[in-house]
């Protein structure tokens, strides 16, 4: 095999997109580089430190300006440090850490999926991810696409279009709606979003969002479209943007991709207006403006993606994905890393992937619940 074909397997490797065979194919290039080191054996302390100076010299190497391209760079630095990545992979595979994660049970809890669950006026709650290609919801005009997206067409006369309607996604789960005027959401995991059955042909347009969500909104001049949360609103016309409005993040942040959008405090006298490329975040009744980064909407392209972001964050996103409780052991949460997962990964290889960046966690049942405990 060439070194071109070679890096590029390794590329795709560390971004998580290999496929099973490509996987094997790199552990096995890890046993033969340990069989010809002679060194089938390792402690586990010795690999702790082998690993963290390893990972020290790739960043070095390396040390990206964006996130976006982080794992090309490292794949461009595979030539002179290729051997210490496989040999670090293989010693990585769970039959040789059996102590760092329960192979068996880390492995059978799976990523999220399209999971949501609509609760009418009158409290009754129902499946969307049950619901066949076809089906309606009665008194929403709700229809579900053969694509599993679920879209609210405009009225017929059945449907009271001053009924409000809740949209929520459970830990582990995500959805893909359309509303009646034809603006697209995205719907994170552990989020809900209130949207009427209908809009009306005049007026605001007008949703309320806790947690996370993308939004393509559909262009109408004479009816802006607001998007609330806890701490402000986002008024727009038509464009895309991103609002993360967890209760358990520190702020309330806003990314801008396409149009304009407008911000304004609930709490506060203030105003503000963002440009594509900016994101906005509000804290101690302020906004802040900042360079938007790309793994902000990473999410909804089925990716994890983290730019200098620091440990209890990555967590956050990591629990509110696969449903695990995190709790810390010993842990630094003040430090920082780069990187990048596959959402579609189960939670062992997301382990493992962590454990090679230098986070050290285990799997613990506690009374029958995954709790991930998070040590370094």
């Amino acid at each position: 095999m060439d070194q071109q074909k070679f890096e590029n397997i390794l590329q795709k490797y560390k971004e998580g997109t290999c496929t099973e065979e490509e996987q094997e194919l790199v552990y096995r290039w890890a046993n033969e580089y340990a069989e010809m080191t002679g060194r089938p054996d390792i402690q586990q302390d010795e690999l702790n430190r082998s690993r963290s100076r390893m990972w020290l010299k790739i960043y070095r190497k390396v040390r990206p300006q964006s996130s976006s391209n982080l794992w090309y760079r490292i794949s461009a630095a595979a030539a002179v440090f290729a051997a210490g990545v496989l040999l670090f992979h293989f010693y990585q595979r769970p039959e040789r850490i059996q102590s760092v994660v329960p192979t068996v049970w880390a492995s059978e809890i799976r990523p999220g999926g399209n999971h949501a669950f609509l609760t009418l006026a009158n409290g009754k709650r129902v499946s969307l991810d049950n619901m066949r290609p076809g089906d309606r919801i009665a008194g929403t005009q709700a229809l579900k696409s053969t694509e599993g997206t679920v879209r609210f067409d405009q009225p017929d006369g059945t449907a009271n279009p001053d009924e409000l309607t809740t949209i929520t996604t459970p830990k582990g789960g995500q959805f893909h709606i359309v509303l009646s005027d034809g603006t697209k959401v995205w719907l994170n995991a552990a989020s809900f979003i209130i949207i009427p059955v209908s809009f009306t042909s005049t007026g605001r347009r007008f949703v309320r969002l806790t947690g996370e969500a993308y939004f393509q909104v559909a262009k109408d001049r004479n009816r802006p479209f607001i998007v609330e949360t806890a701490t402000q609103q986002v008024k727009v016309l038509g464009t895309h943007f991103n609002v993360n409005a967890y209760t358990d993040e520190q702020d309330c942040s806003t990314t801008l991709l396409e149009g304009s959008v407008q911000l304004i405090s609930t709490s506060a006298n203030s105003k503000l207006t963002l440009i594509p490329g900016q994101q906005a975040h509000f804290q101690n009744n302020q906004f802040k403006v900042r360079p938007a980064n790309d793994d902000v909407i990473a999410w909804k392209d089925g990716r994890i993606k983290f730019n200098g972001t620091p440990l209890p964050e990555i967590m956050r996103q990591l629990s509110r994905w696969y449903n695990v409780e995190v709790v810390y052991e010993g842990a630094s949460r003040d430090r920082a890393f780069t990187g990048v997962i596959n959402r579609t990964y189960n939670l062992k290889t997301v382990l493992e992937i962590l454990n090679g960046m230098g986070i050290e966690s285990r799997l613990e049942n506690r009374l029958g619940k995954p709790f991930l405990v998070v040590k370094n």
